[in-house]
Formats: structure tokens, C-alpha cells, sequence
């Protein structure tokens, strides 16, 4: 026995527990386990999403535009059913979690670039031309800001054919603004273009696409390319105002002007596209705008640049060539400066050889040569012709025109901005008749709600009449019933 219980020993001591795993030892807590809900790209992809976004996000981001089966869209057509049959107005805003996603459907398609269930939404009636009320918004203006953000890693070449079937399925929405600063979806790929720091090329293509389906439209192209926000600005304004992205703006610029957009439009300010782009100093967007100018004023610039760049010429010095080869940032300071007005600037010493002429001494004249910075000619022969032209009923600029054999081609132009002034006051007086008769039809409503508000009044007194009346009654009645017991009696 002693023997098995030597040998036995090992084995048991073996089994038995030590003091170390003798002792009670604390539970680890079981860690949370967190509900993984699908986010959208719209959500923060570095954290994990806390919200359980709404059934109609969730089968709408898992079609695509694939045929057949593999487009997913029988799923989101079963929940687009059933969420109307639980009583959602297909009109109706989607109830999801998250603000920015409280759009309605057709919004929302458009966001995430869904074109099939798009176009199965409209066939389904929805309403494409539904306004939001959070964004006042329409289904493409939506489509221009966010389309990028759900596909940040799809290329422009996939992304402007989904623009442009959309537009196709909504053409006109390419001429509604919006209610925040009135901007077109042309409006909105311009600001996104000139303010965001990446897809330049992206919003280069929306604009171009936006300008070739102008071309195809019914209506007239300019409806779309000449629309203007609540600041007068149509998108050749916004896009001449970057200093950023230049070539990107200045590609945009030359696809609306070929499409047949009018540079000549002033904003409220009462500056042109030109206007701006010579205040913001940026010398491919003046050079694009200059660019086979035919409109009226723009010619005026295009062809004393050509024609007479490397003259020396008070004309010249008039329009400053805003040629690519000249690298001074200084020069080209200056000539923006001096084109920063509606006008063409005239020469700034014209108005005070006028003045000396008329009772200053010529000493002045002189000093004042003397201490010109500027790059035209002062000589005494040009102050005096100066003075002669001030003196005539034409300006002094029409004199040197004339010299440079410019007066035709000044003529010519001022006569067909003329032309196109008349052309553009006809607009607006037809403008004006509809106006004036929509507010004779106004007047004639309010005239005829005038009657019946006064209708009403009286018989709301025949009502206080007949009340008061059978109040009268029930009176008499009641004294009547409190003497009947003493006529028994």
C-alpha cells in the first residue's frame, strides 16, 4: 500500500488545486455588444453609426442601375408599396432618423443617383417636380449636391451619364430655383465648381452637360443659360468671379458661351460677367470672355485687342490687350483696374485738360506730365487736340477712333447693341402687358372677394337679426308659461 500511495502521490498532487488557483478571482465584464445598423454615405465613416435609418433609404441604397434581377429595385418597390398602403404619402417627406435625409423619395433618388428607381418612382406617380420644404429645393438641385458625396470614388466619365438621364426625366427642373438665393441647378454646379477643393472636373462636366441638353431642349436654350438668381448673376457671373480653378471655370465659361449664353447681362450691381472677371484680375477667364466676342460691347474689346495690341495710340491705351504672353503681374493689375467699370475707362487726363484749358495755368498741364506714372502719351500736341475735341460736341475719344480708323467698327457695334437693346426692350414690355394683366385679373379676384366678404357680412347680420328675434320669442314664451299656472288657478 505504501508503495501505490508513493506512486499514486505525484498523480494526485498533480489534480490538486494550488493556492494561487485556490483563491476566488473576479468576473471579467462582458463587453456591450453594439447594434451594427447599414449607414449611408451621408452618415460618419469613422464611427460607428448609432441610427437605424428608415427601410425606403435602406432598399433604395441597395439598387443600382444594372438590368434585370441584379438591380435589387423589387425590394425597394415592395417597401415603397407597402409604406403607402401603412399610409405615407408618397409626396411626403422620408421619416428617417437623420435630418439630412428628410427628403422626399424622388429627392433622394437623385442624391444617391438611383436613375432606375427614379424613373420607376415617376412612372408610380410621384410628383417630380415636389419642393422641399427644409431645403426649397427641386429633385435636381439635390442631384447637383449630392450625387458627388455618394459617389466620391466613381469617376466623372460614370457620373454625367446618370446627370444626364435625370435631366432627360426632368428637363424642366433645369429652369426652377431654388428658394435660398433663387439658384438653377446650372447656378448650383457653378458655386460648387469655384468653392469646393476636389471634383473641379466633375462640375467642369455638369456644366457642360447642363449646356448641351440647353441646346436640345424645345424651349430656348437661354431660358437656362442666361437664368439669373436673386443677385442678377447668371452662371458666366459666378464662374467670372473665381480666382481659383481657373481652367476648370475658364472650360465652363467657353462651353455656356458656345452654347449660346450672353455675356452681356448685367447684375444688380450693374456689372457684366467681363466686368467682374477684369475686377478679379484673372487673366484666362478675361481672355476666355474676350474670345469671339459677337455680342455688343464684347466685340468693341475683342477687336481692338487683335487688331491693335501692339499699338501706341491713345486708342489703344484706351483697351489695354490682355495678351497670355505678357507675364507683369503689374501691367495686368492696371489693366484690370481700368477695367473694373461697366464702361471702358476713358483716359484720366482728359477731364483735367479740360478743366486747364478752361482757366488753369498751362504750367499745370505740365507738372502734371511730369508726375504721370501712366503709359500714355502726354505730349502738348495731344493735350491740344484734347482740348479742341472737349470743346466740340463729340468726345475727344471719337477724334482719336476716327485717327485709328476704328469709327466703323465702333458704328457697327453701336448699332447693333442698339439693335439688341430694342430687341431687349420688347421683352420687357411684353413682360410688362402680362404683368399688367395678371394684375387686372388680381384686382378683378380681390374686387369679387370684396363682394362676397360684404355678402357674407349681411347675412351674418340676417343671422344676428333672426337670432335676436327668436330670442325675443322664447322670452315672451317663457313669461307666457310663468302666468298659465295662475289663469288655472
Amino acid at each position: 500500500m505504501s508503495l501505490l500511495n508513493q506512486s499514486a502521490s505525484p498523480r494526485l498532487l498533480d489534480h490538486l488545486p494550488t493556492m494561487a488557483n485556490s483563491l476566488p478571482t473576479m468576473a471579467k465584464p462582458k463587453p456591450k455588444k453594439v447594434t451594427k445598423h447599414p449607414c449611408t454615405p451621408f452618415c460618419d465613416p469613422k464611427v460607428e453609426c448609432p441610427l437605424k435609418h428608415h427601410d425606403l433609404v435602406l432598399t433604395l441604397m441597395n439598387c443600382n442601375d444594372s438590368p434585370g434581377a441584379k438591380s435589387n429595385i423589387l425590394q425597394f418597390q415592395k417597401c415603397v408599396v407597402k409604406c403607402i398602403d401603412e399610409g405615407w404619402d408618397k409626396n411626403d417627406v422620408v421619416p428617417d432618423p437623420s435630418e439630412e435625409l428628410r427628403l422626399p423619395l424622388v429627392h433622394l433618388a437623385c442624391t444617391f443617383a438611383k436613375c432606375l428607381a427614379l424613373e420607376w418612382l415617376l412612372q408610380y406617380d410621384f410628383n417630380p417636380n415636389v419642393k422641399s420644404e427644409t431645403t426649397g429645393q427641386f429633385a435636381l438641385h439635390r442631384a447637383m449636391c449630392g450625387m458627388y458625396r455618394s459617389k466620391m470614388k466613381v469617376s466623372a466619365k460614370e457620373l454625367i451619364p446618370k446627370l444626364n438621364r435625370m435631366m432627360t426625366a426632368m428637363p424642366k427642373q433645369l429652369m426652377f430655383h431654388d428658394e435660398i438665393n433663387g439658384d438653377t441647378p446650372l447656378h448650383m454646379a457653378a458655386n460648387l465648381l469655384t468653392s469646393l477643393d476636389s471634383k473641379s472636373q466633375y462640375f467642369q462636366s455638369c456644366i457642360e452637360a447642363i449646356a448641351k441638353a440647353a441646346c436640345k431642349m424645345e424651349s430656348p436654350s437661354n431660358t437656362i443659360l442666361d437664368a439669373i438668381n436673386y443677385e442678377g448673376r447668371t452662371a458666366l457671373h459666378l464662374l467670372a468671379a473665381s480666382n481659383r480653378k481657373v481652367e476648370f471655370c475658364a472650360s465652363a465659361i467657353r462651353a455656356l458661351v458656345s452654347a449660346g449664353a450672353d455675356k452681356t447681362i448685367r447684375d444688380n450691381g450693374g456689372e457684366t460677367a467681363l466686368d467682374i472677371a477684369f475686377a478679379a484680375g484673372v487673366q484666362n477667364i478675361v481672355h476666355e470672355l474676350l474670345r469671339n466676342g459677337e455680342q455688343a460691347g464684347l466685340g468693341f474689346y475683342s477687336e481692338l485687342d487683335q487688331e491693335h495690341e501692339n499699338s501706341a495710340s491713345v486708342a489703344t491705351n484706351l483697351f489695354p490687350s490682355p495678351s497670355r504672353t505678357d507675364d507683369s503681374d503689374t501691367n495686368w493689375s492696371e489693366r484690370a483696374s481700368s477695367r473694373s467699370s461697366n464702361t471702358p475707362a476713358v483716359i484720366d487726363h482728359t477731364p483735367l485738360a479740360i478743366t486747364t484749358w478752361k482757366g488753369i495755368k498751362r504750367e499745370t498741364i505740365s507738372e502734371t506730365e511730369e508726375n504721370c506714372s501712366s503709359p500714355c502719351v502726354c505730349s502738348p500736341t495731344e493735350v491740344d487736340a484734347l482740348a479742341e475735341g472737349a470743346s466740340s460736341s463729340s468726345p475727344a475719344v471719337l477724334k482719336y477712333l476716327g485717327d485709328a480708323g476704328l469709327l466703323s467698327d465702333v458704328s457697327a457695334l453701336v448699332a447693333r447693341a442698339r439693335a439688341q437693346d430694342e430687341a431687349n426692350m420688347r421683352k420687357i414690355e411684353s413682360r410688362a402687358t402680362e404683368i399688367d394683366i395678371q394684375i387686372k385679373n388680381k384686382e378683378h379676384c380681390i374686387q369679387k372677394m370684396k363682394q362676397d366678404l360684404n355678402s357674407l357680412k349681411n347675412k351674418r347680420k340676417e343671422c344676428d337679426g333672426d337670432f335676436e328675434r327668436l330670442r325675443k320669442r322664447m322670452h315672451s314664451c317663457e313669461n307666457a308659461m310663468k302666468e298659465l299656472p295662475n289663469l288655472s288657478n
